[in-house]
């Protein structure tokens, strides 16, 4: 349908629809732009409308407007140019893949790996089957690429101990009382076979003195489930790192772009894996990050990790208003299936990296840890939760969507 001189089309992603209350004009006008051709307006919705509800055109037309927007915002409704870029930068993606006859490519295209298998987190991630765990918000650092505003991480991060020294954030919810976490859980178990723990920061002190009782718990309940933690490495020394593995951790990962590649962090992840039976470097994939892996190559392998994800860089609404300059030198955004944007460069960067690991044998597993693999297993688990336990589903939404990226590639592009 085109709306304000640019085309839209409903979003295929399921939940987005559910992002805010449809009533029954909403639902009328999504059932309009879900069968009319392309090209109807604004005026042939309206006429359409007109028959269906008792409303003068004038209120009608404002009412549509309205909602028309709300949409938008929500990404329920996508500019179908930016899905003709998504399209190009996918073709351009798979036909790279198929250059590198050493990929392993399975679940439908979504998961591409190279080398062996992956570790246990990231088996039960393809599943869908992982339980995301946070700690809180504080952070120690405040990197550009991080999607939290800077005011909730350093030096003003207070998720750690809002409400209760108990504070969990589970599926969009927030629990002060592992107690009431833990009965929670428990109902819906059988749908999880994994917990990773993310901040912030969770090798904070103060975050793990907090959470690592119900790692103990959760290991003591749930034997067979995998835990991993998410860190930057700033704290992972020996006695944090065998506190994590005592309590029941397994997998610990490194953001080394965190820390612009710190030669002390390199050597913290030598050292854990004198402790974990995997470990792992997680990070997003930008210009520096790029550069940075380049750089440090010989002791990075030398550290003897299982595995490398090496992740696009999401980019929020914090990015595009308050870290500009996390984007300089990243070229053209593009948002995939209206669920995730990202520097087009990004995934470049990725398949550079693995390209050279597969010519020169390199002795790690590298994950294409890209929008299209969140897709899928995030997809996954919306088809498998349950509605005893549905966390906020606009989240990907505000954070994460188009984020107005049409203003910010016009202005890479030269127009005024």
């Amino acid at each position: 349908m085109r709306y304000q001189n640019k085309t839209y089309e409903l979003a295929d992603y399921r939940f987005r629809q559910k992002a805010f209350e449809i009533n029954d004009v909403g639902e009328s006008i999504l059932s309009y732009i879900r069968s009319a051709p392309p090209e109807s307006t604004l005026d042939q919705l309206i006429s359409s409308l007109l028959g269906e509800y008792e409303i003068d055109e004038t209120t009608l037309r404002g009412d549509a407007c309205r909602f028309l927007e709300r949409c938008i915002e929500k990404d329920v409704l996508i500019n179908v140019a930016l899905r003709t870029e998504c399209d190009a930068v996918l073709k351009s993606i798979h036909e790279t893949q198929k250059d590198i006859p050493q990929l392993s490519i399975s679940h439908f295209g979504h998961v591409v790996k190279l080398g062996g298998s992956f570790t246990p987190g990231c088996q039960s991630c393809a599943r869908g089957k992982w339980a995301v765990l946070g700690v809180g918000y504080e952070c120690n650092l405040c990197c550009d690429f991080c999607p939290y505003p800077e005011r909730m991480l350093r030096g003003g991060g207070k998720s750690v101990s809002d409400g209760s020294d108990e504070t969990i954030f589970f599926l969009g919810h927030k629990f002060t009382s592992f107690r009431d976490l833990q009965f929670q859980f428990s109902l819906i178990s059988d749908q999880f076979d994994a917990f990773a723990w993310l901040g912030g920061e969770p090798l904070l002190p103060q975050a793990q003195r907090k959470f690592l009782p119900l790692v103990r718990d959760f290991h003591r309940d749930y034997p067979s489930y995998h835990q991993w933690v998410y860190t930057n490495g700033t704290f992972a020394t020996a006695t944090s790192m065998q506190d994590l593995y005592d309590a029941g951790i397994r997998e610990l990962r490194f953001n080394l772009a965190a820390t612009n590649f710190s030669r002390t962090i390199i050597a913290h992840m030598k050292e854990a894996k004198n402790i974990f039976p995997y470990v792992c470097l997680e990070m997003p994939m930008t210009t520096k990050t790029y550069e940075g892996l380049l750089a440090n190559l010989d002791a990075i392998l030398a550290t003897g990790i299982d595995q490398w994800n090496l992740a696009e860089f999401i980019v929020g609404r914090e990015q595009l208003t308050n870290r500009r300059k996390s984007l300089q030198g990243e070229g053209r955004l593009y948002n995939y299936r209206g669920f995730i944007t990202s520097p087009v460069s990004s995934r470049l960067y990725t398949y550079e990296i693995i390209r050279r690991a597969a010519r020169e044998n390199w002795p790690v597993v590298i994950n294409d840890c890209s929008n299209e693999y969140k897709y899928y297993k995030l997809s996954i688990q919306e088809r498998r939760r349950t509605t005893i336990f549905r966390g906020q589903q606009d989240y990907w939404n505000n954070n994460y969507g188009f984020c107005e990226i049409d203003a910010f590639n016009a202005h890479l592009d030269g127009a005024p």
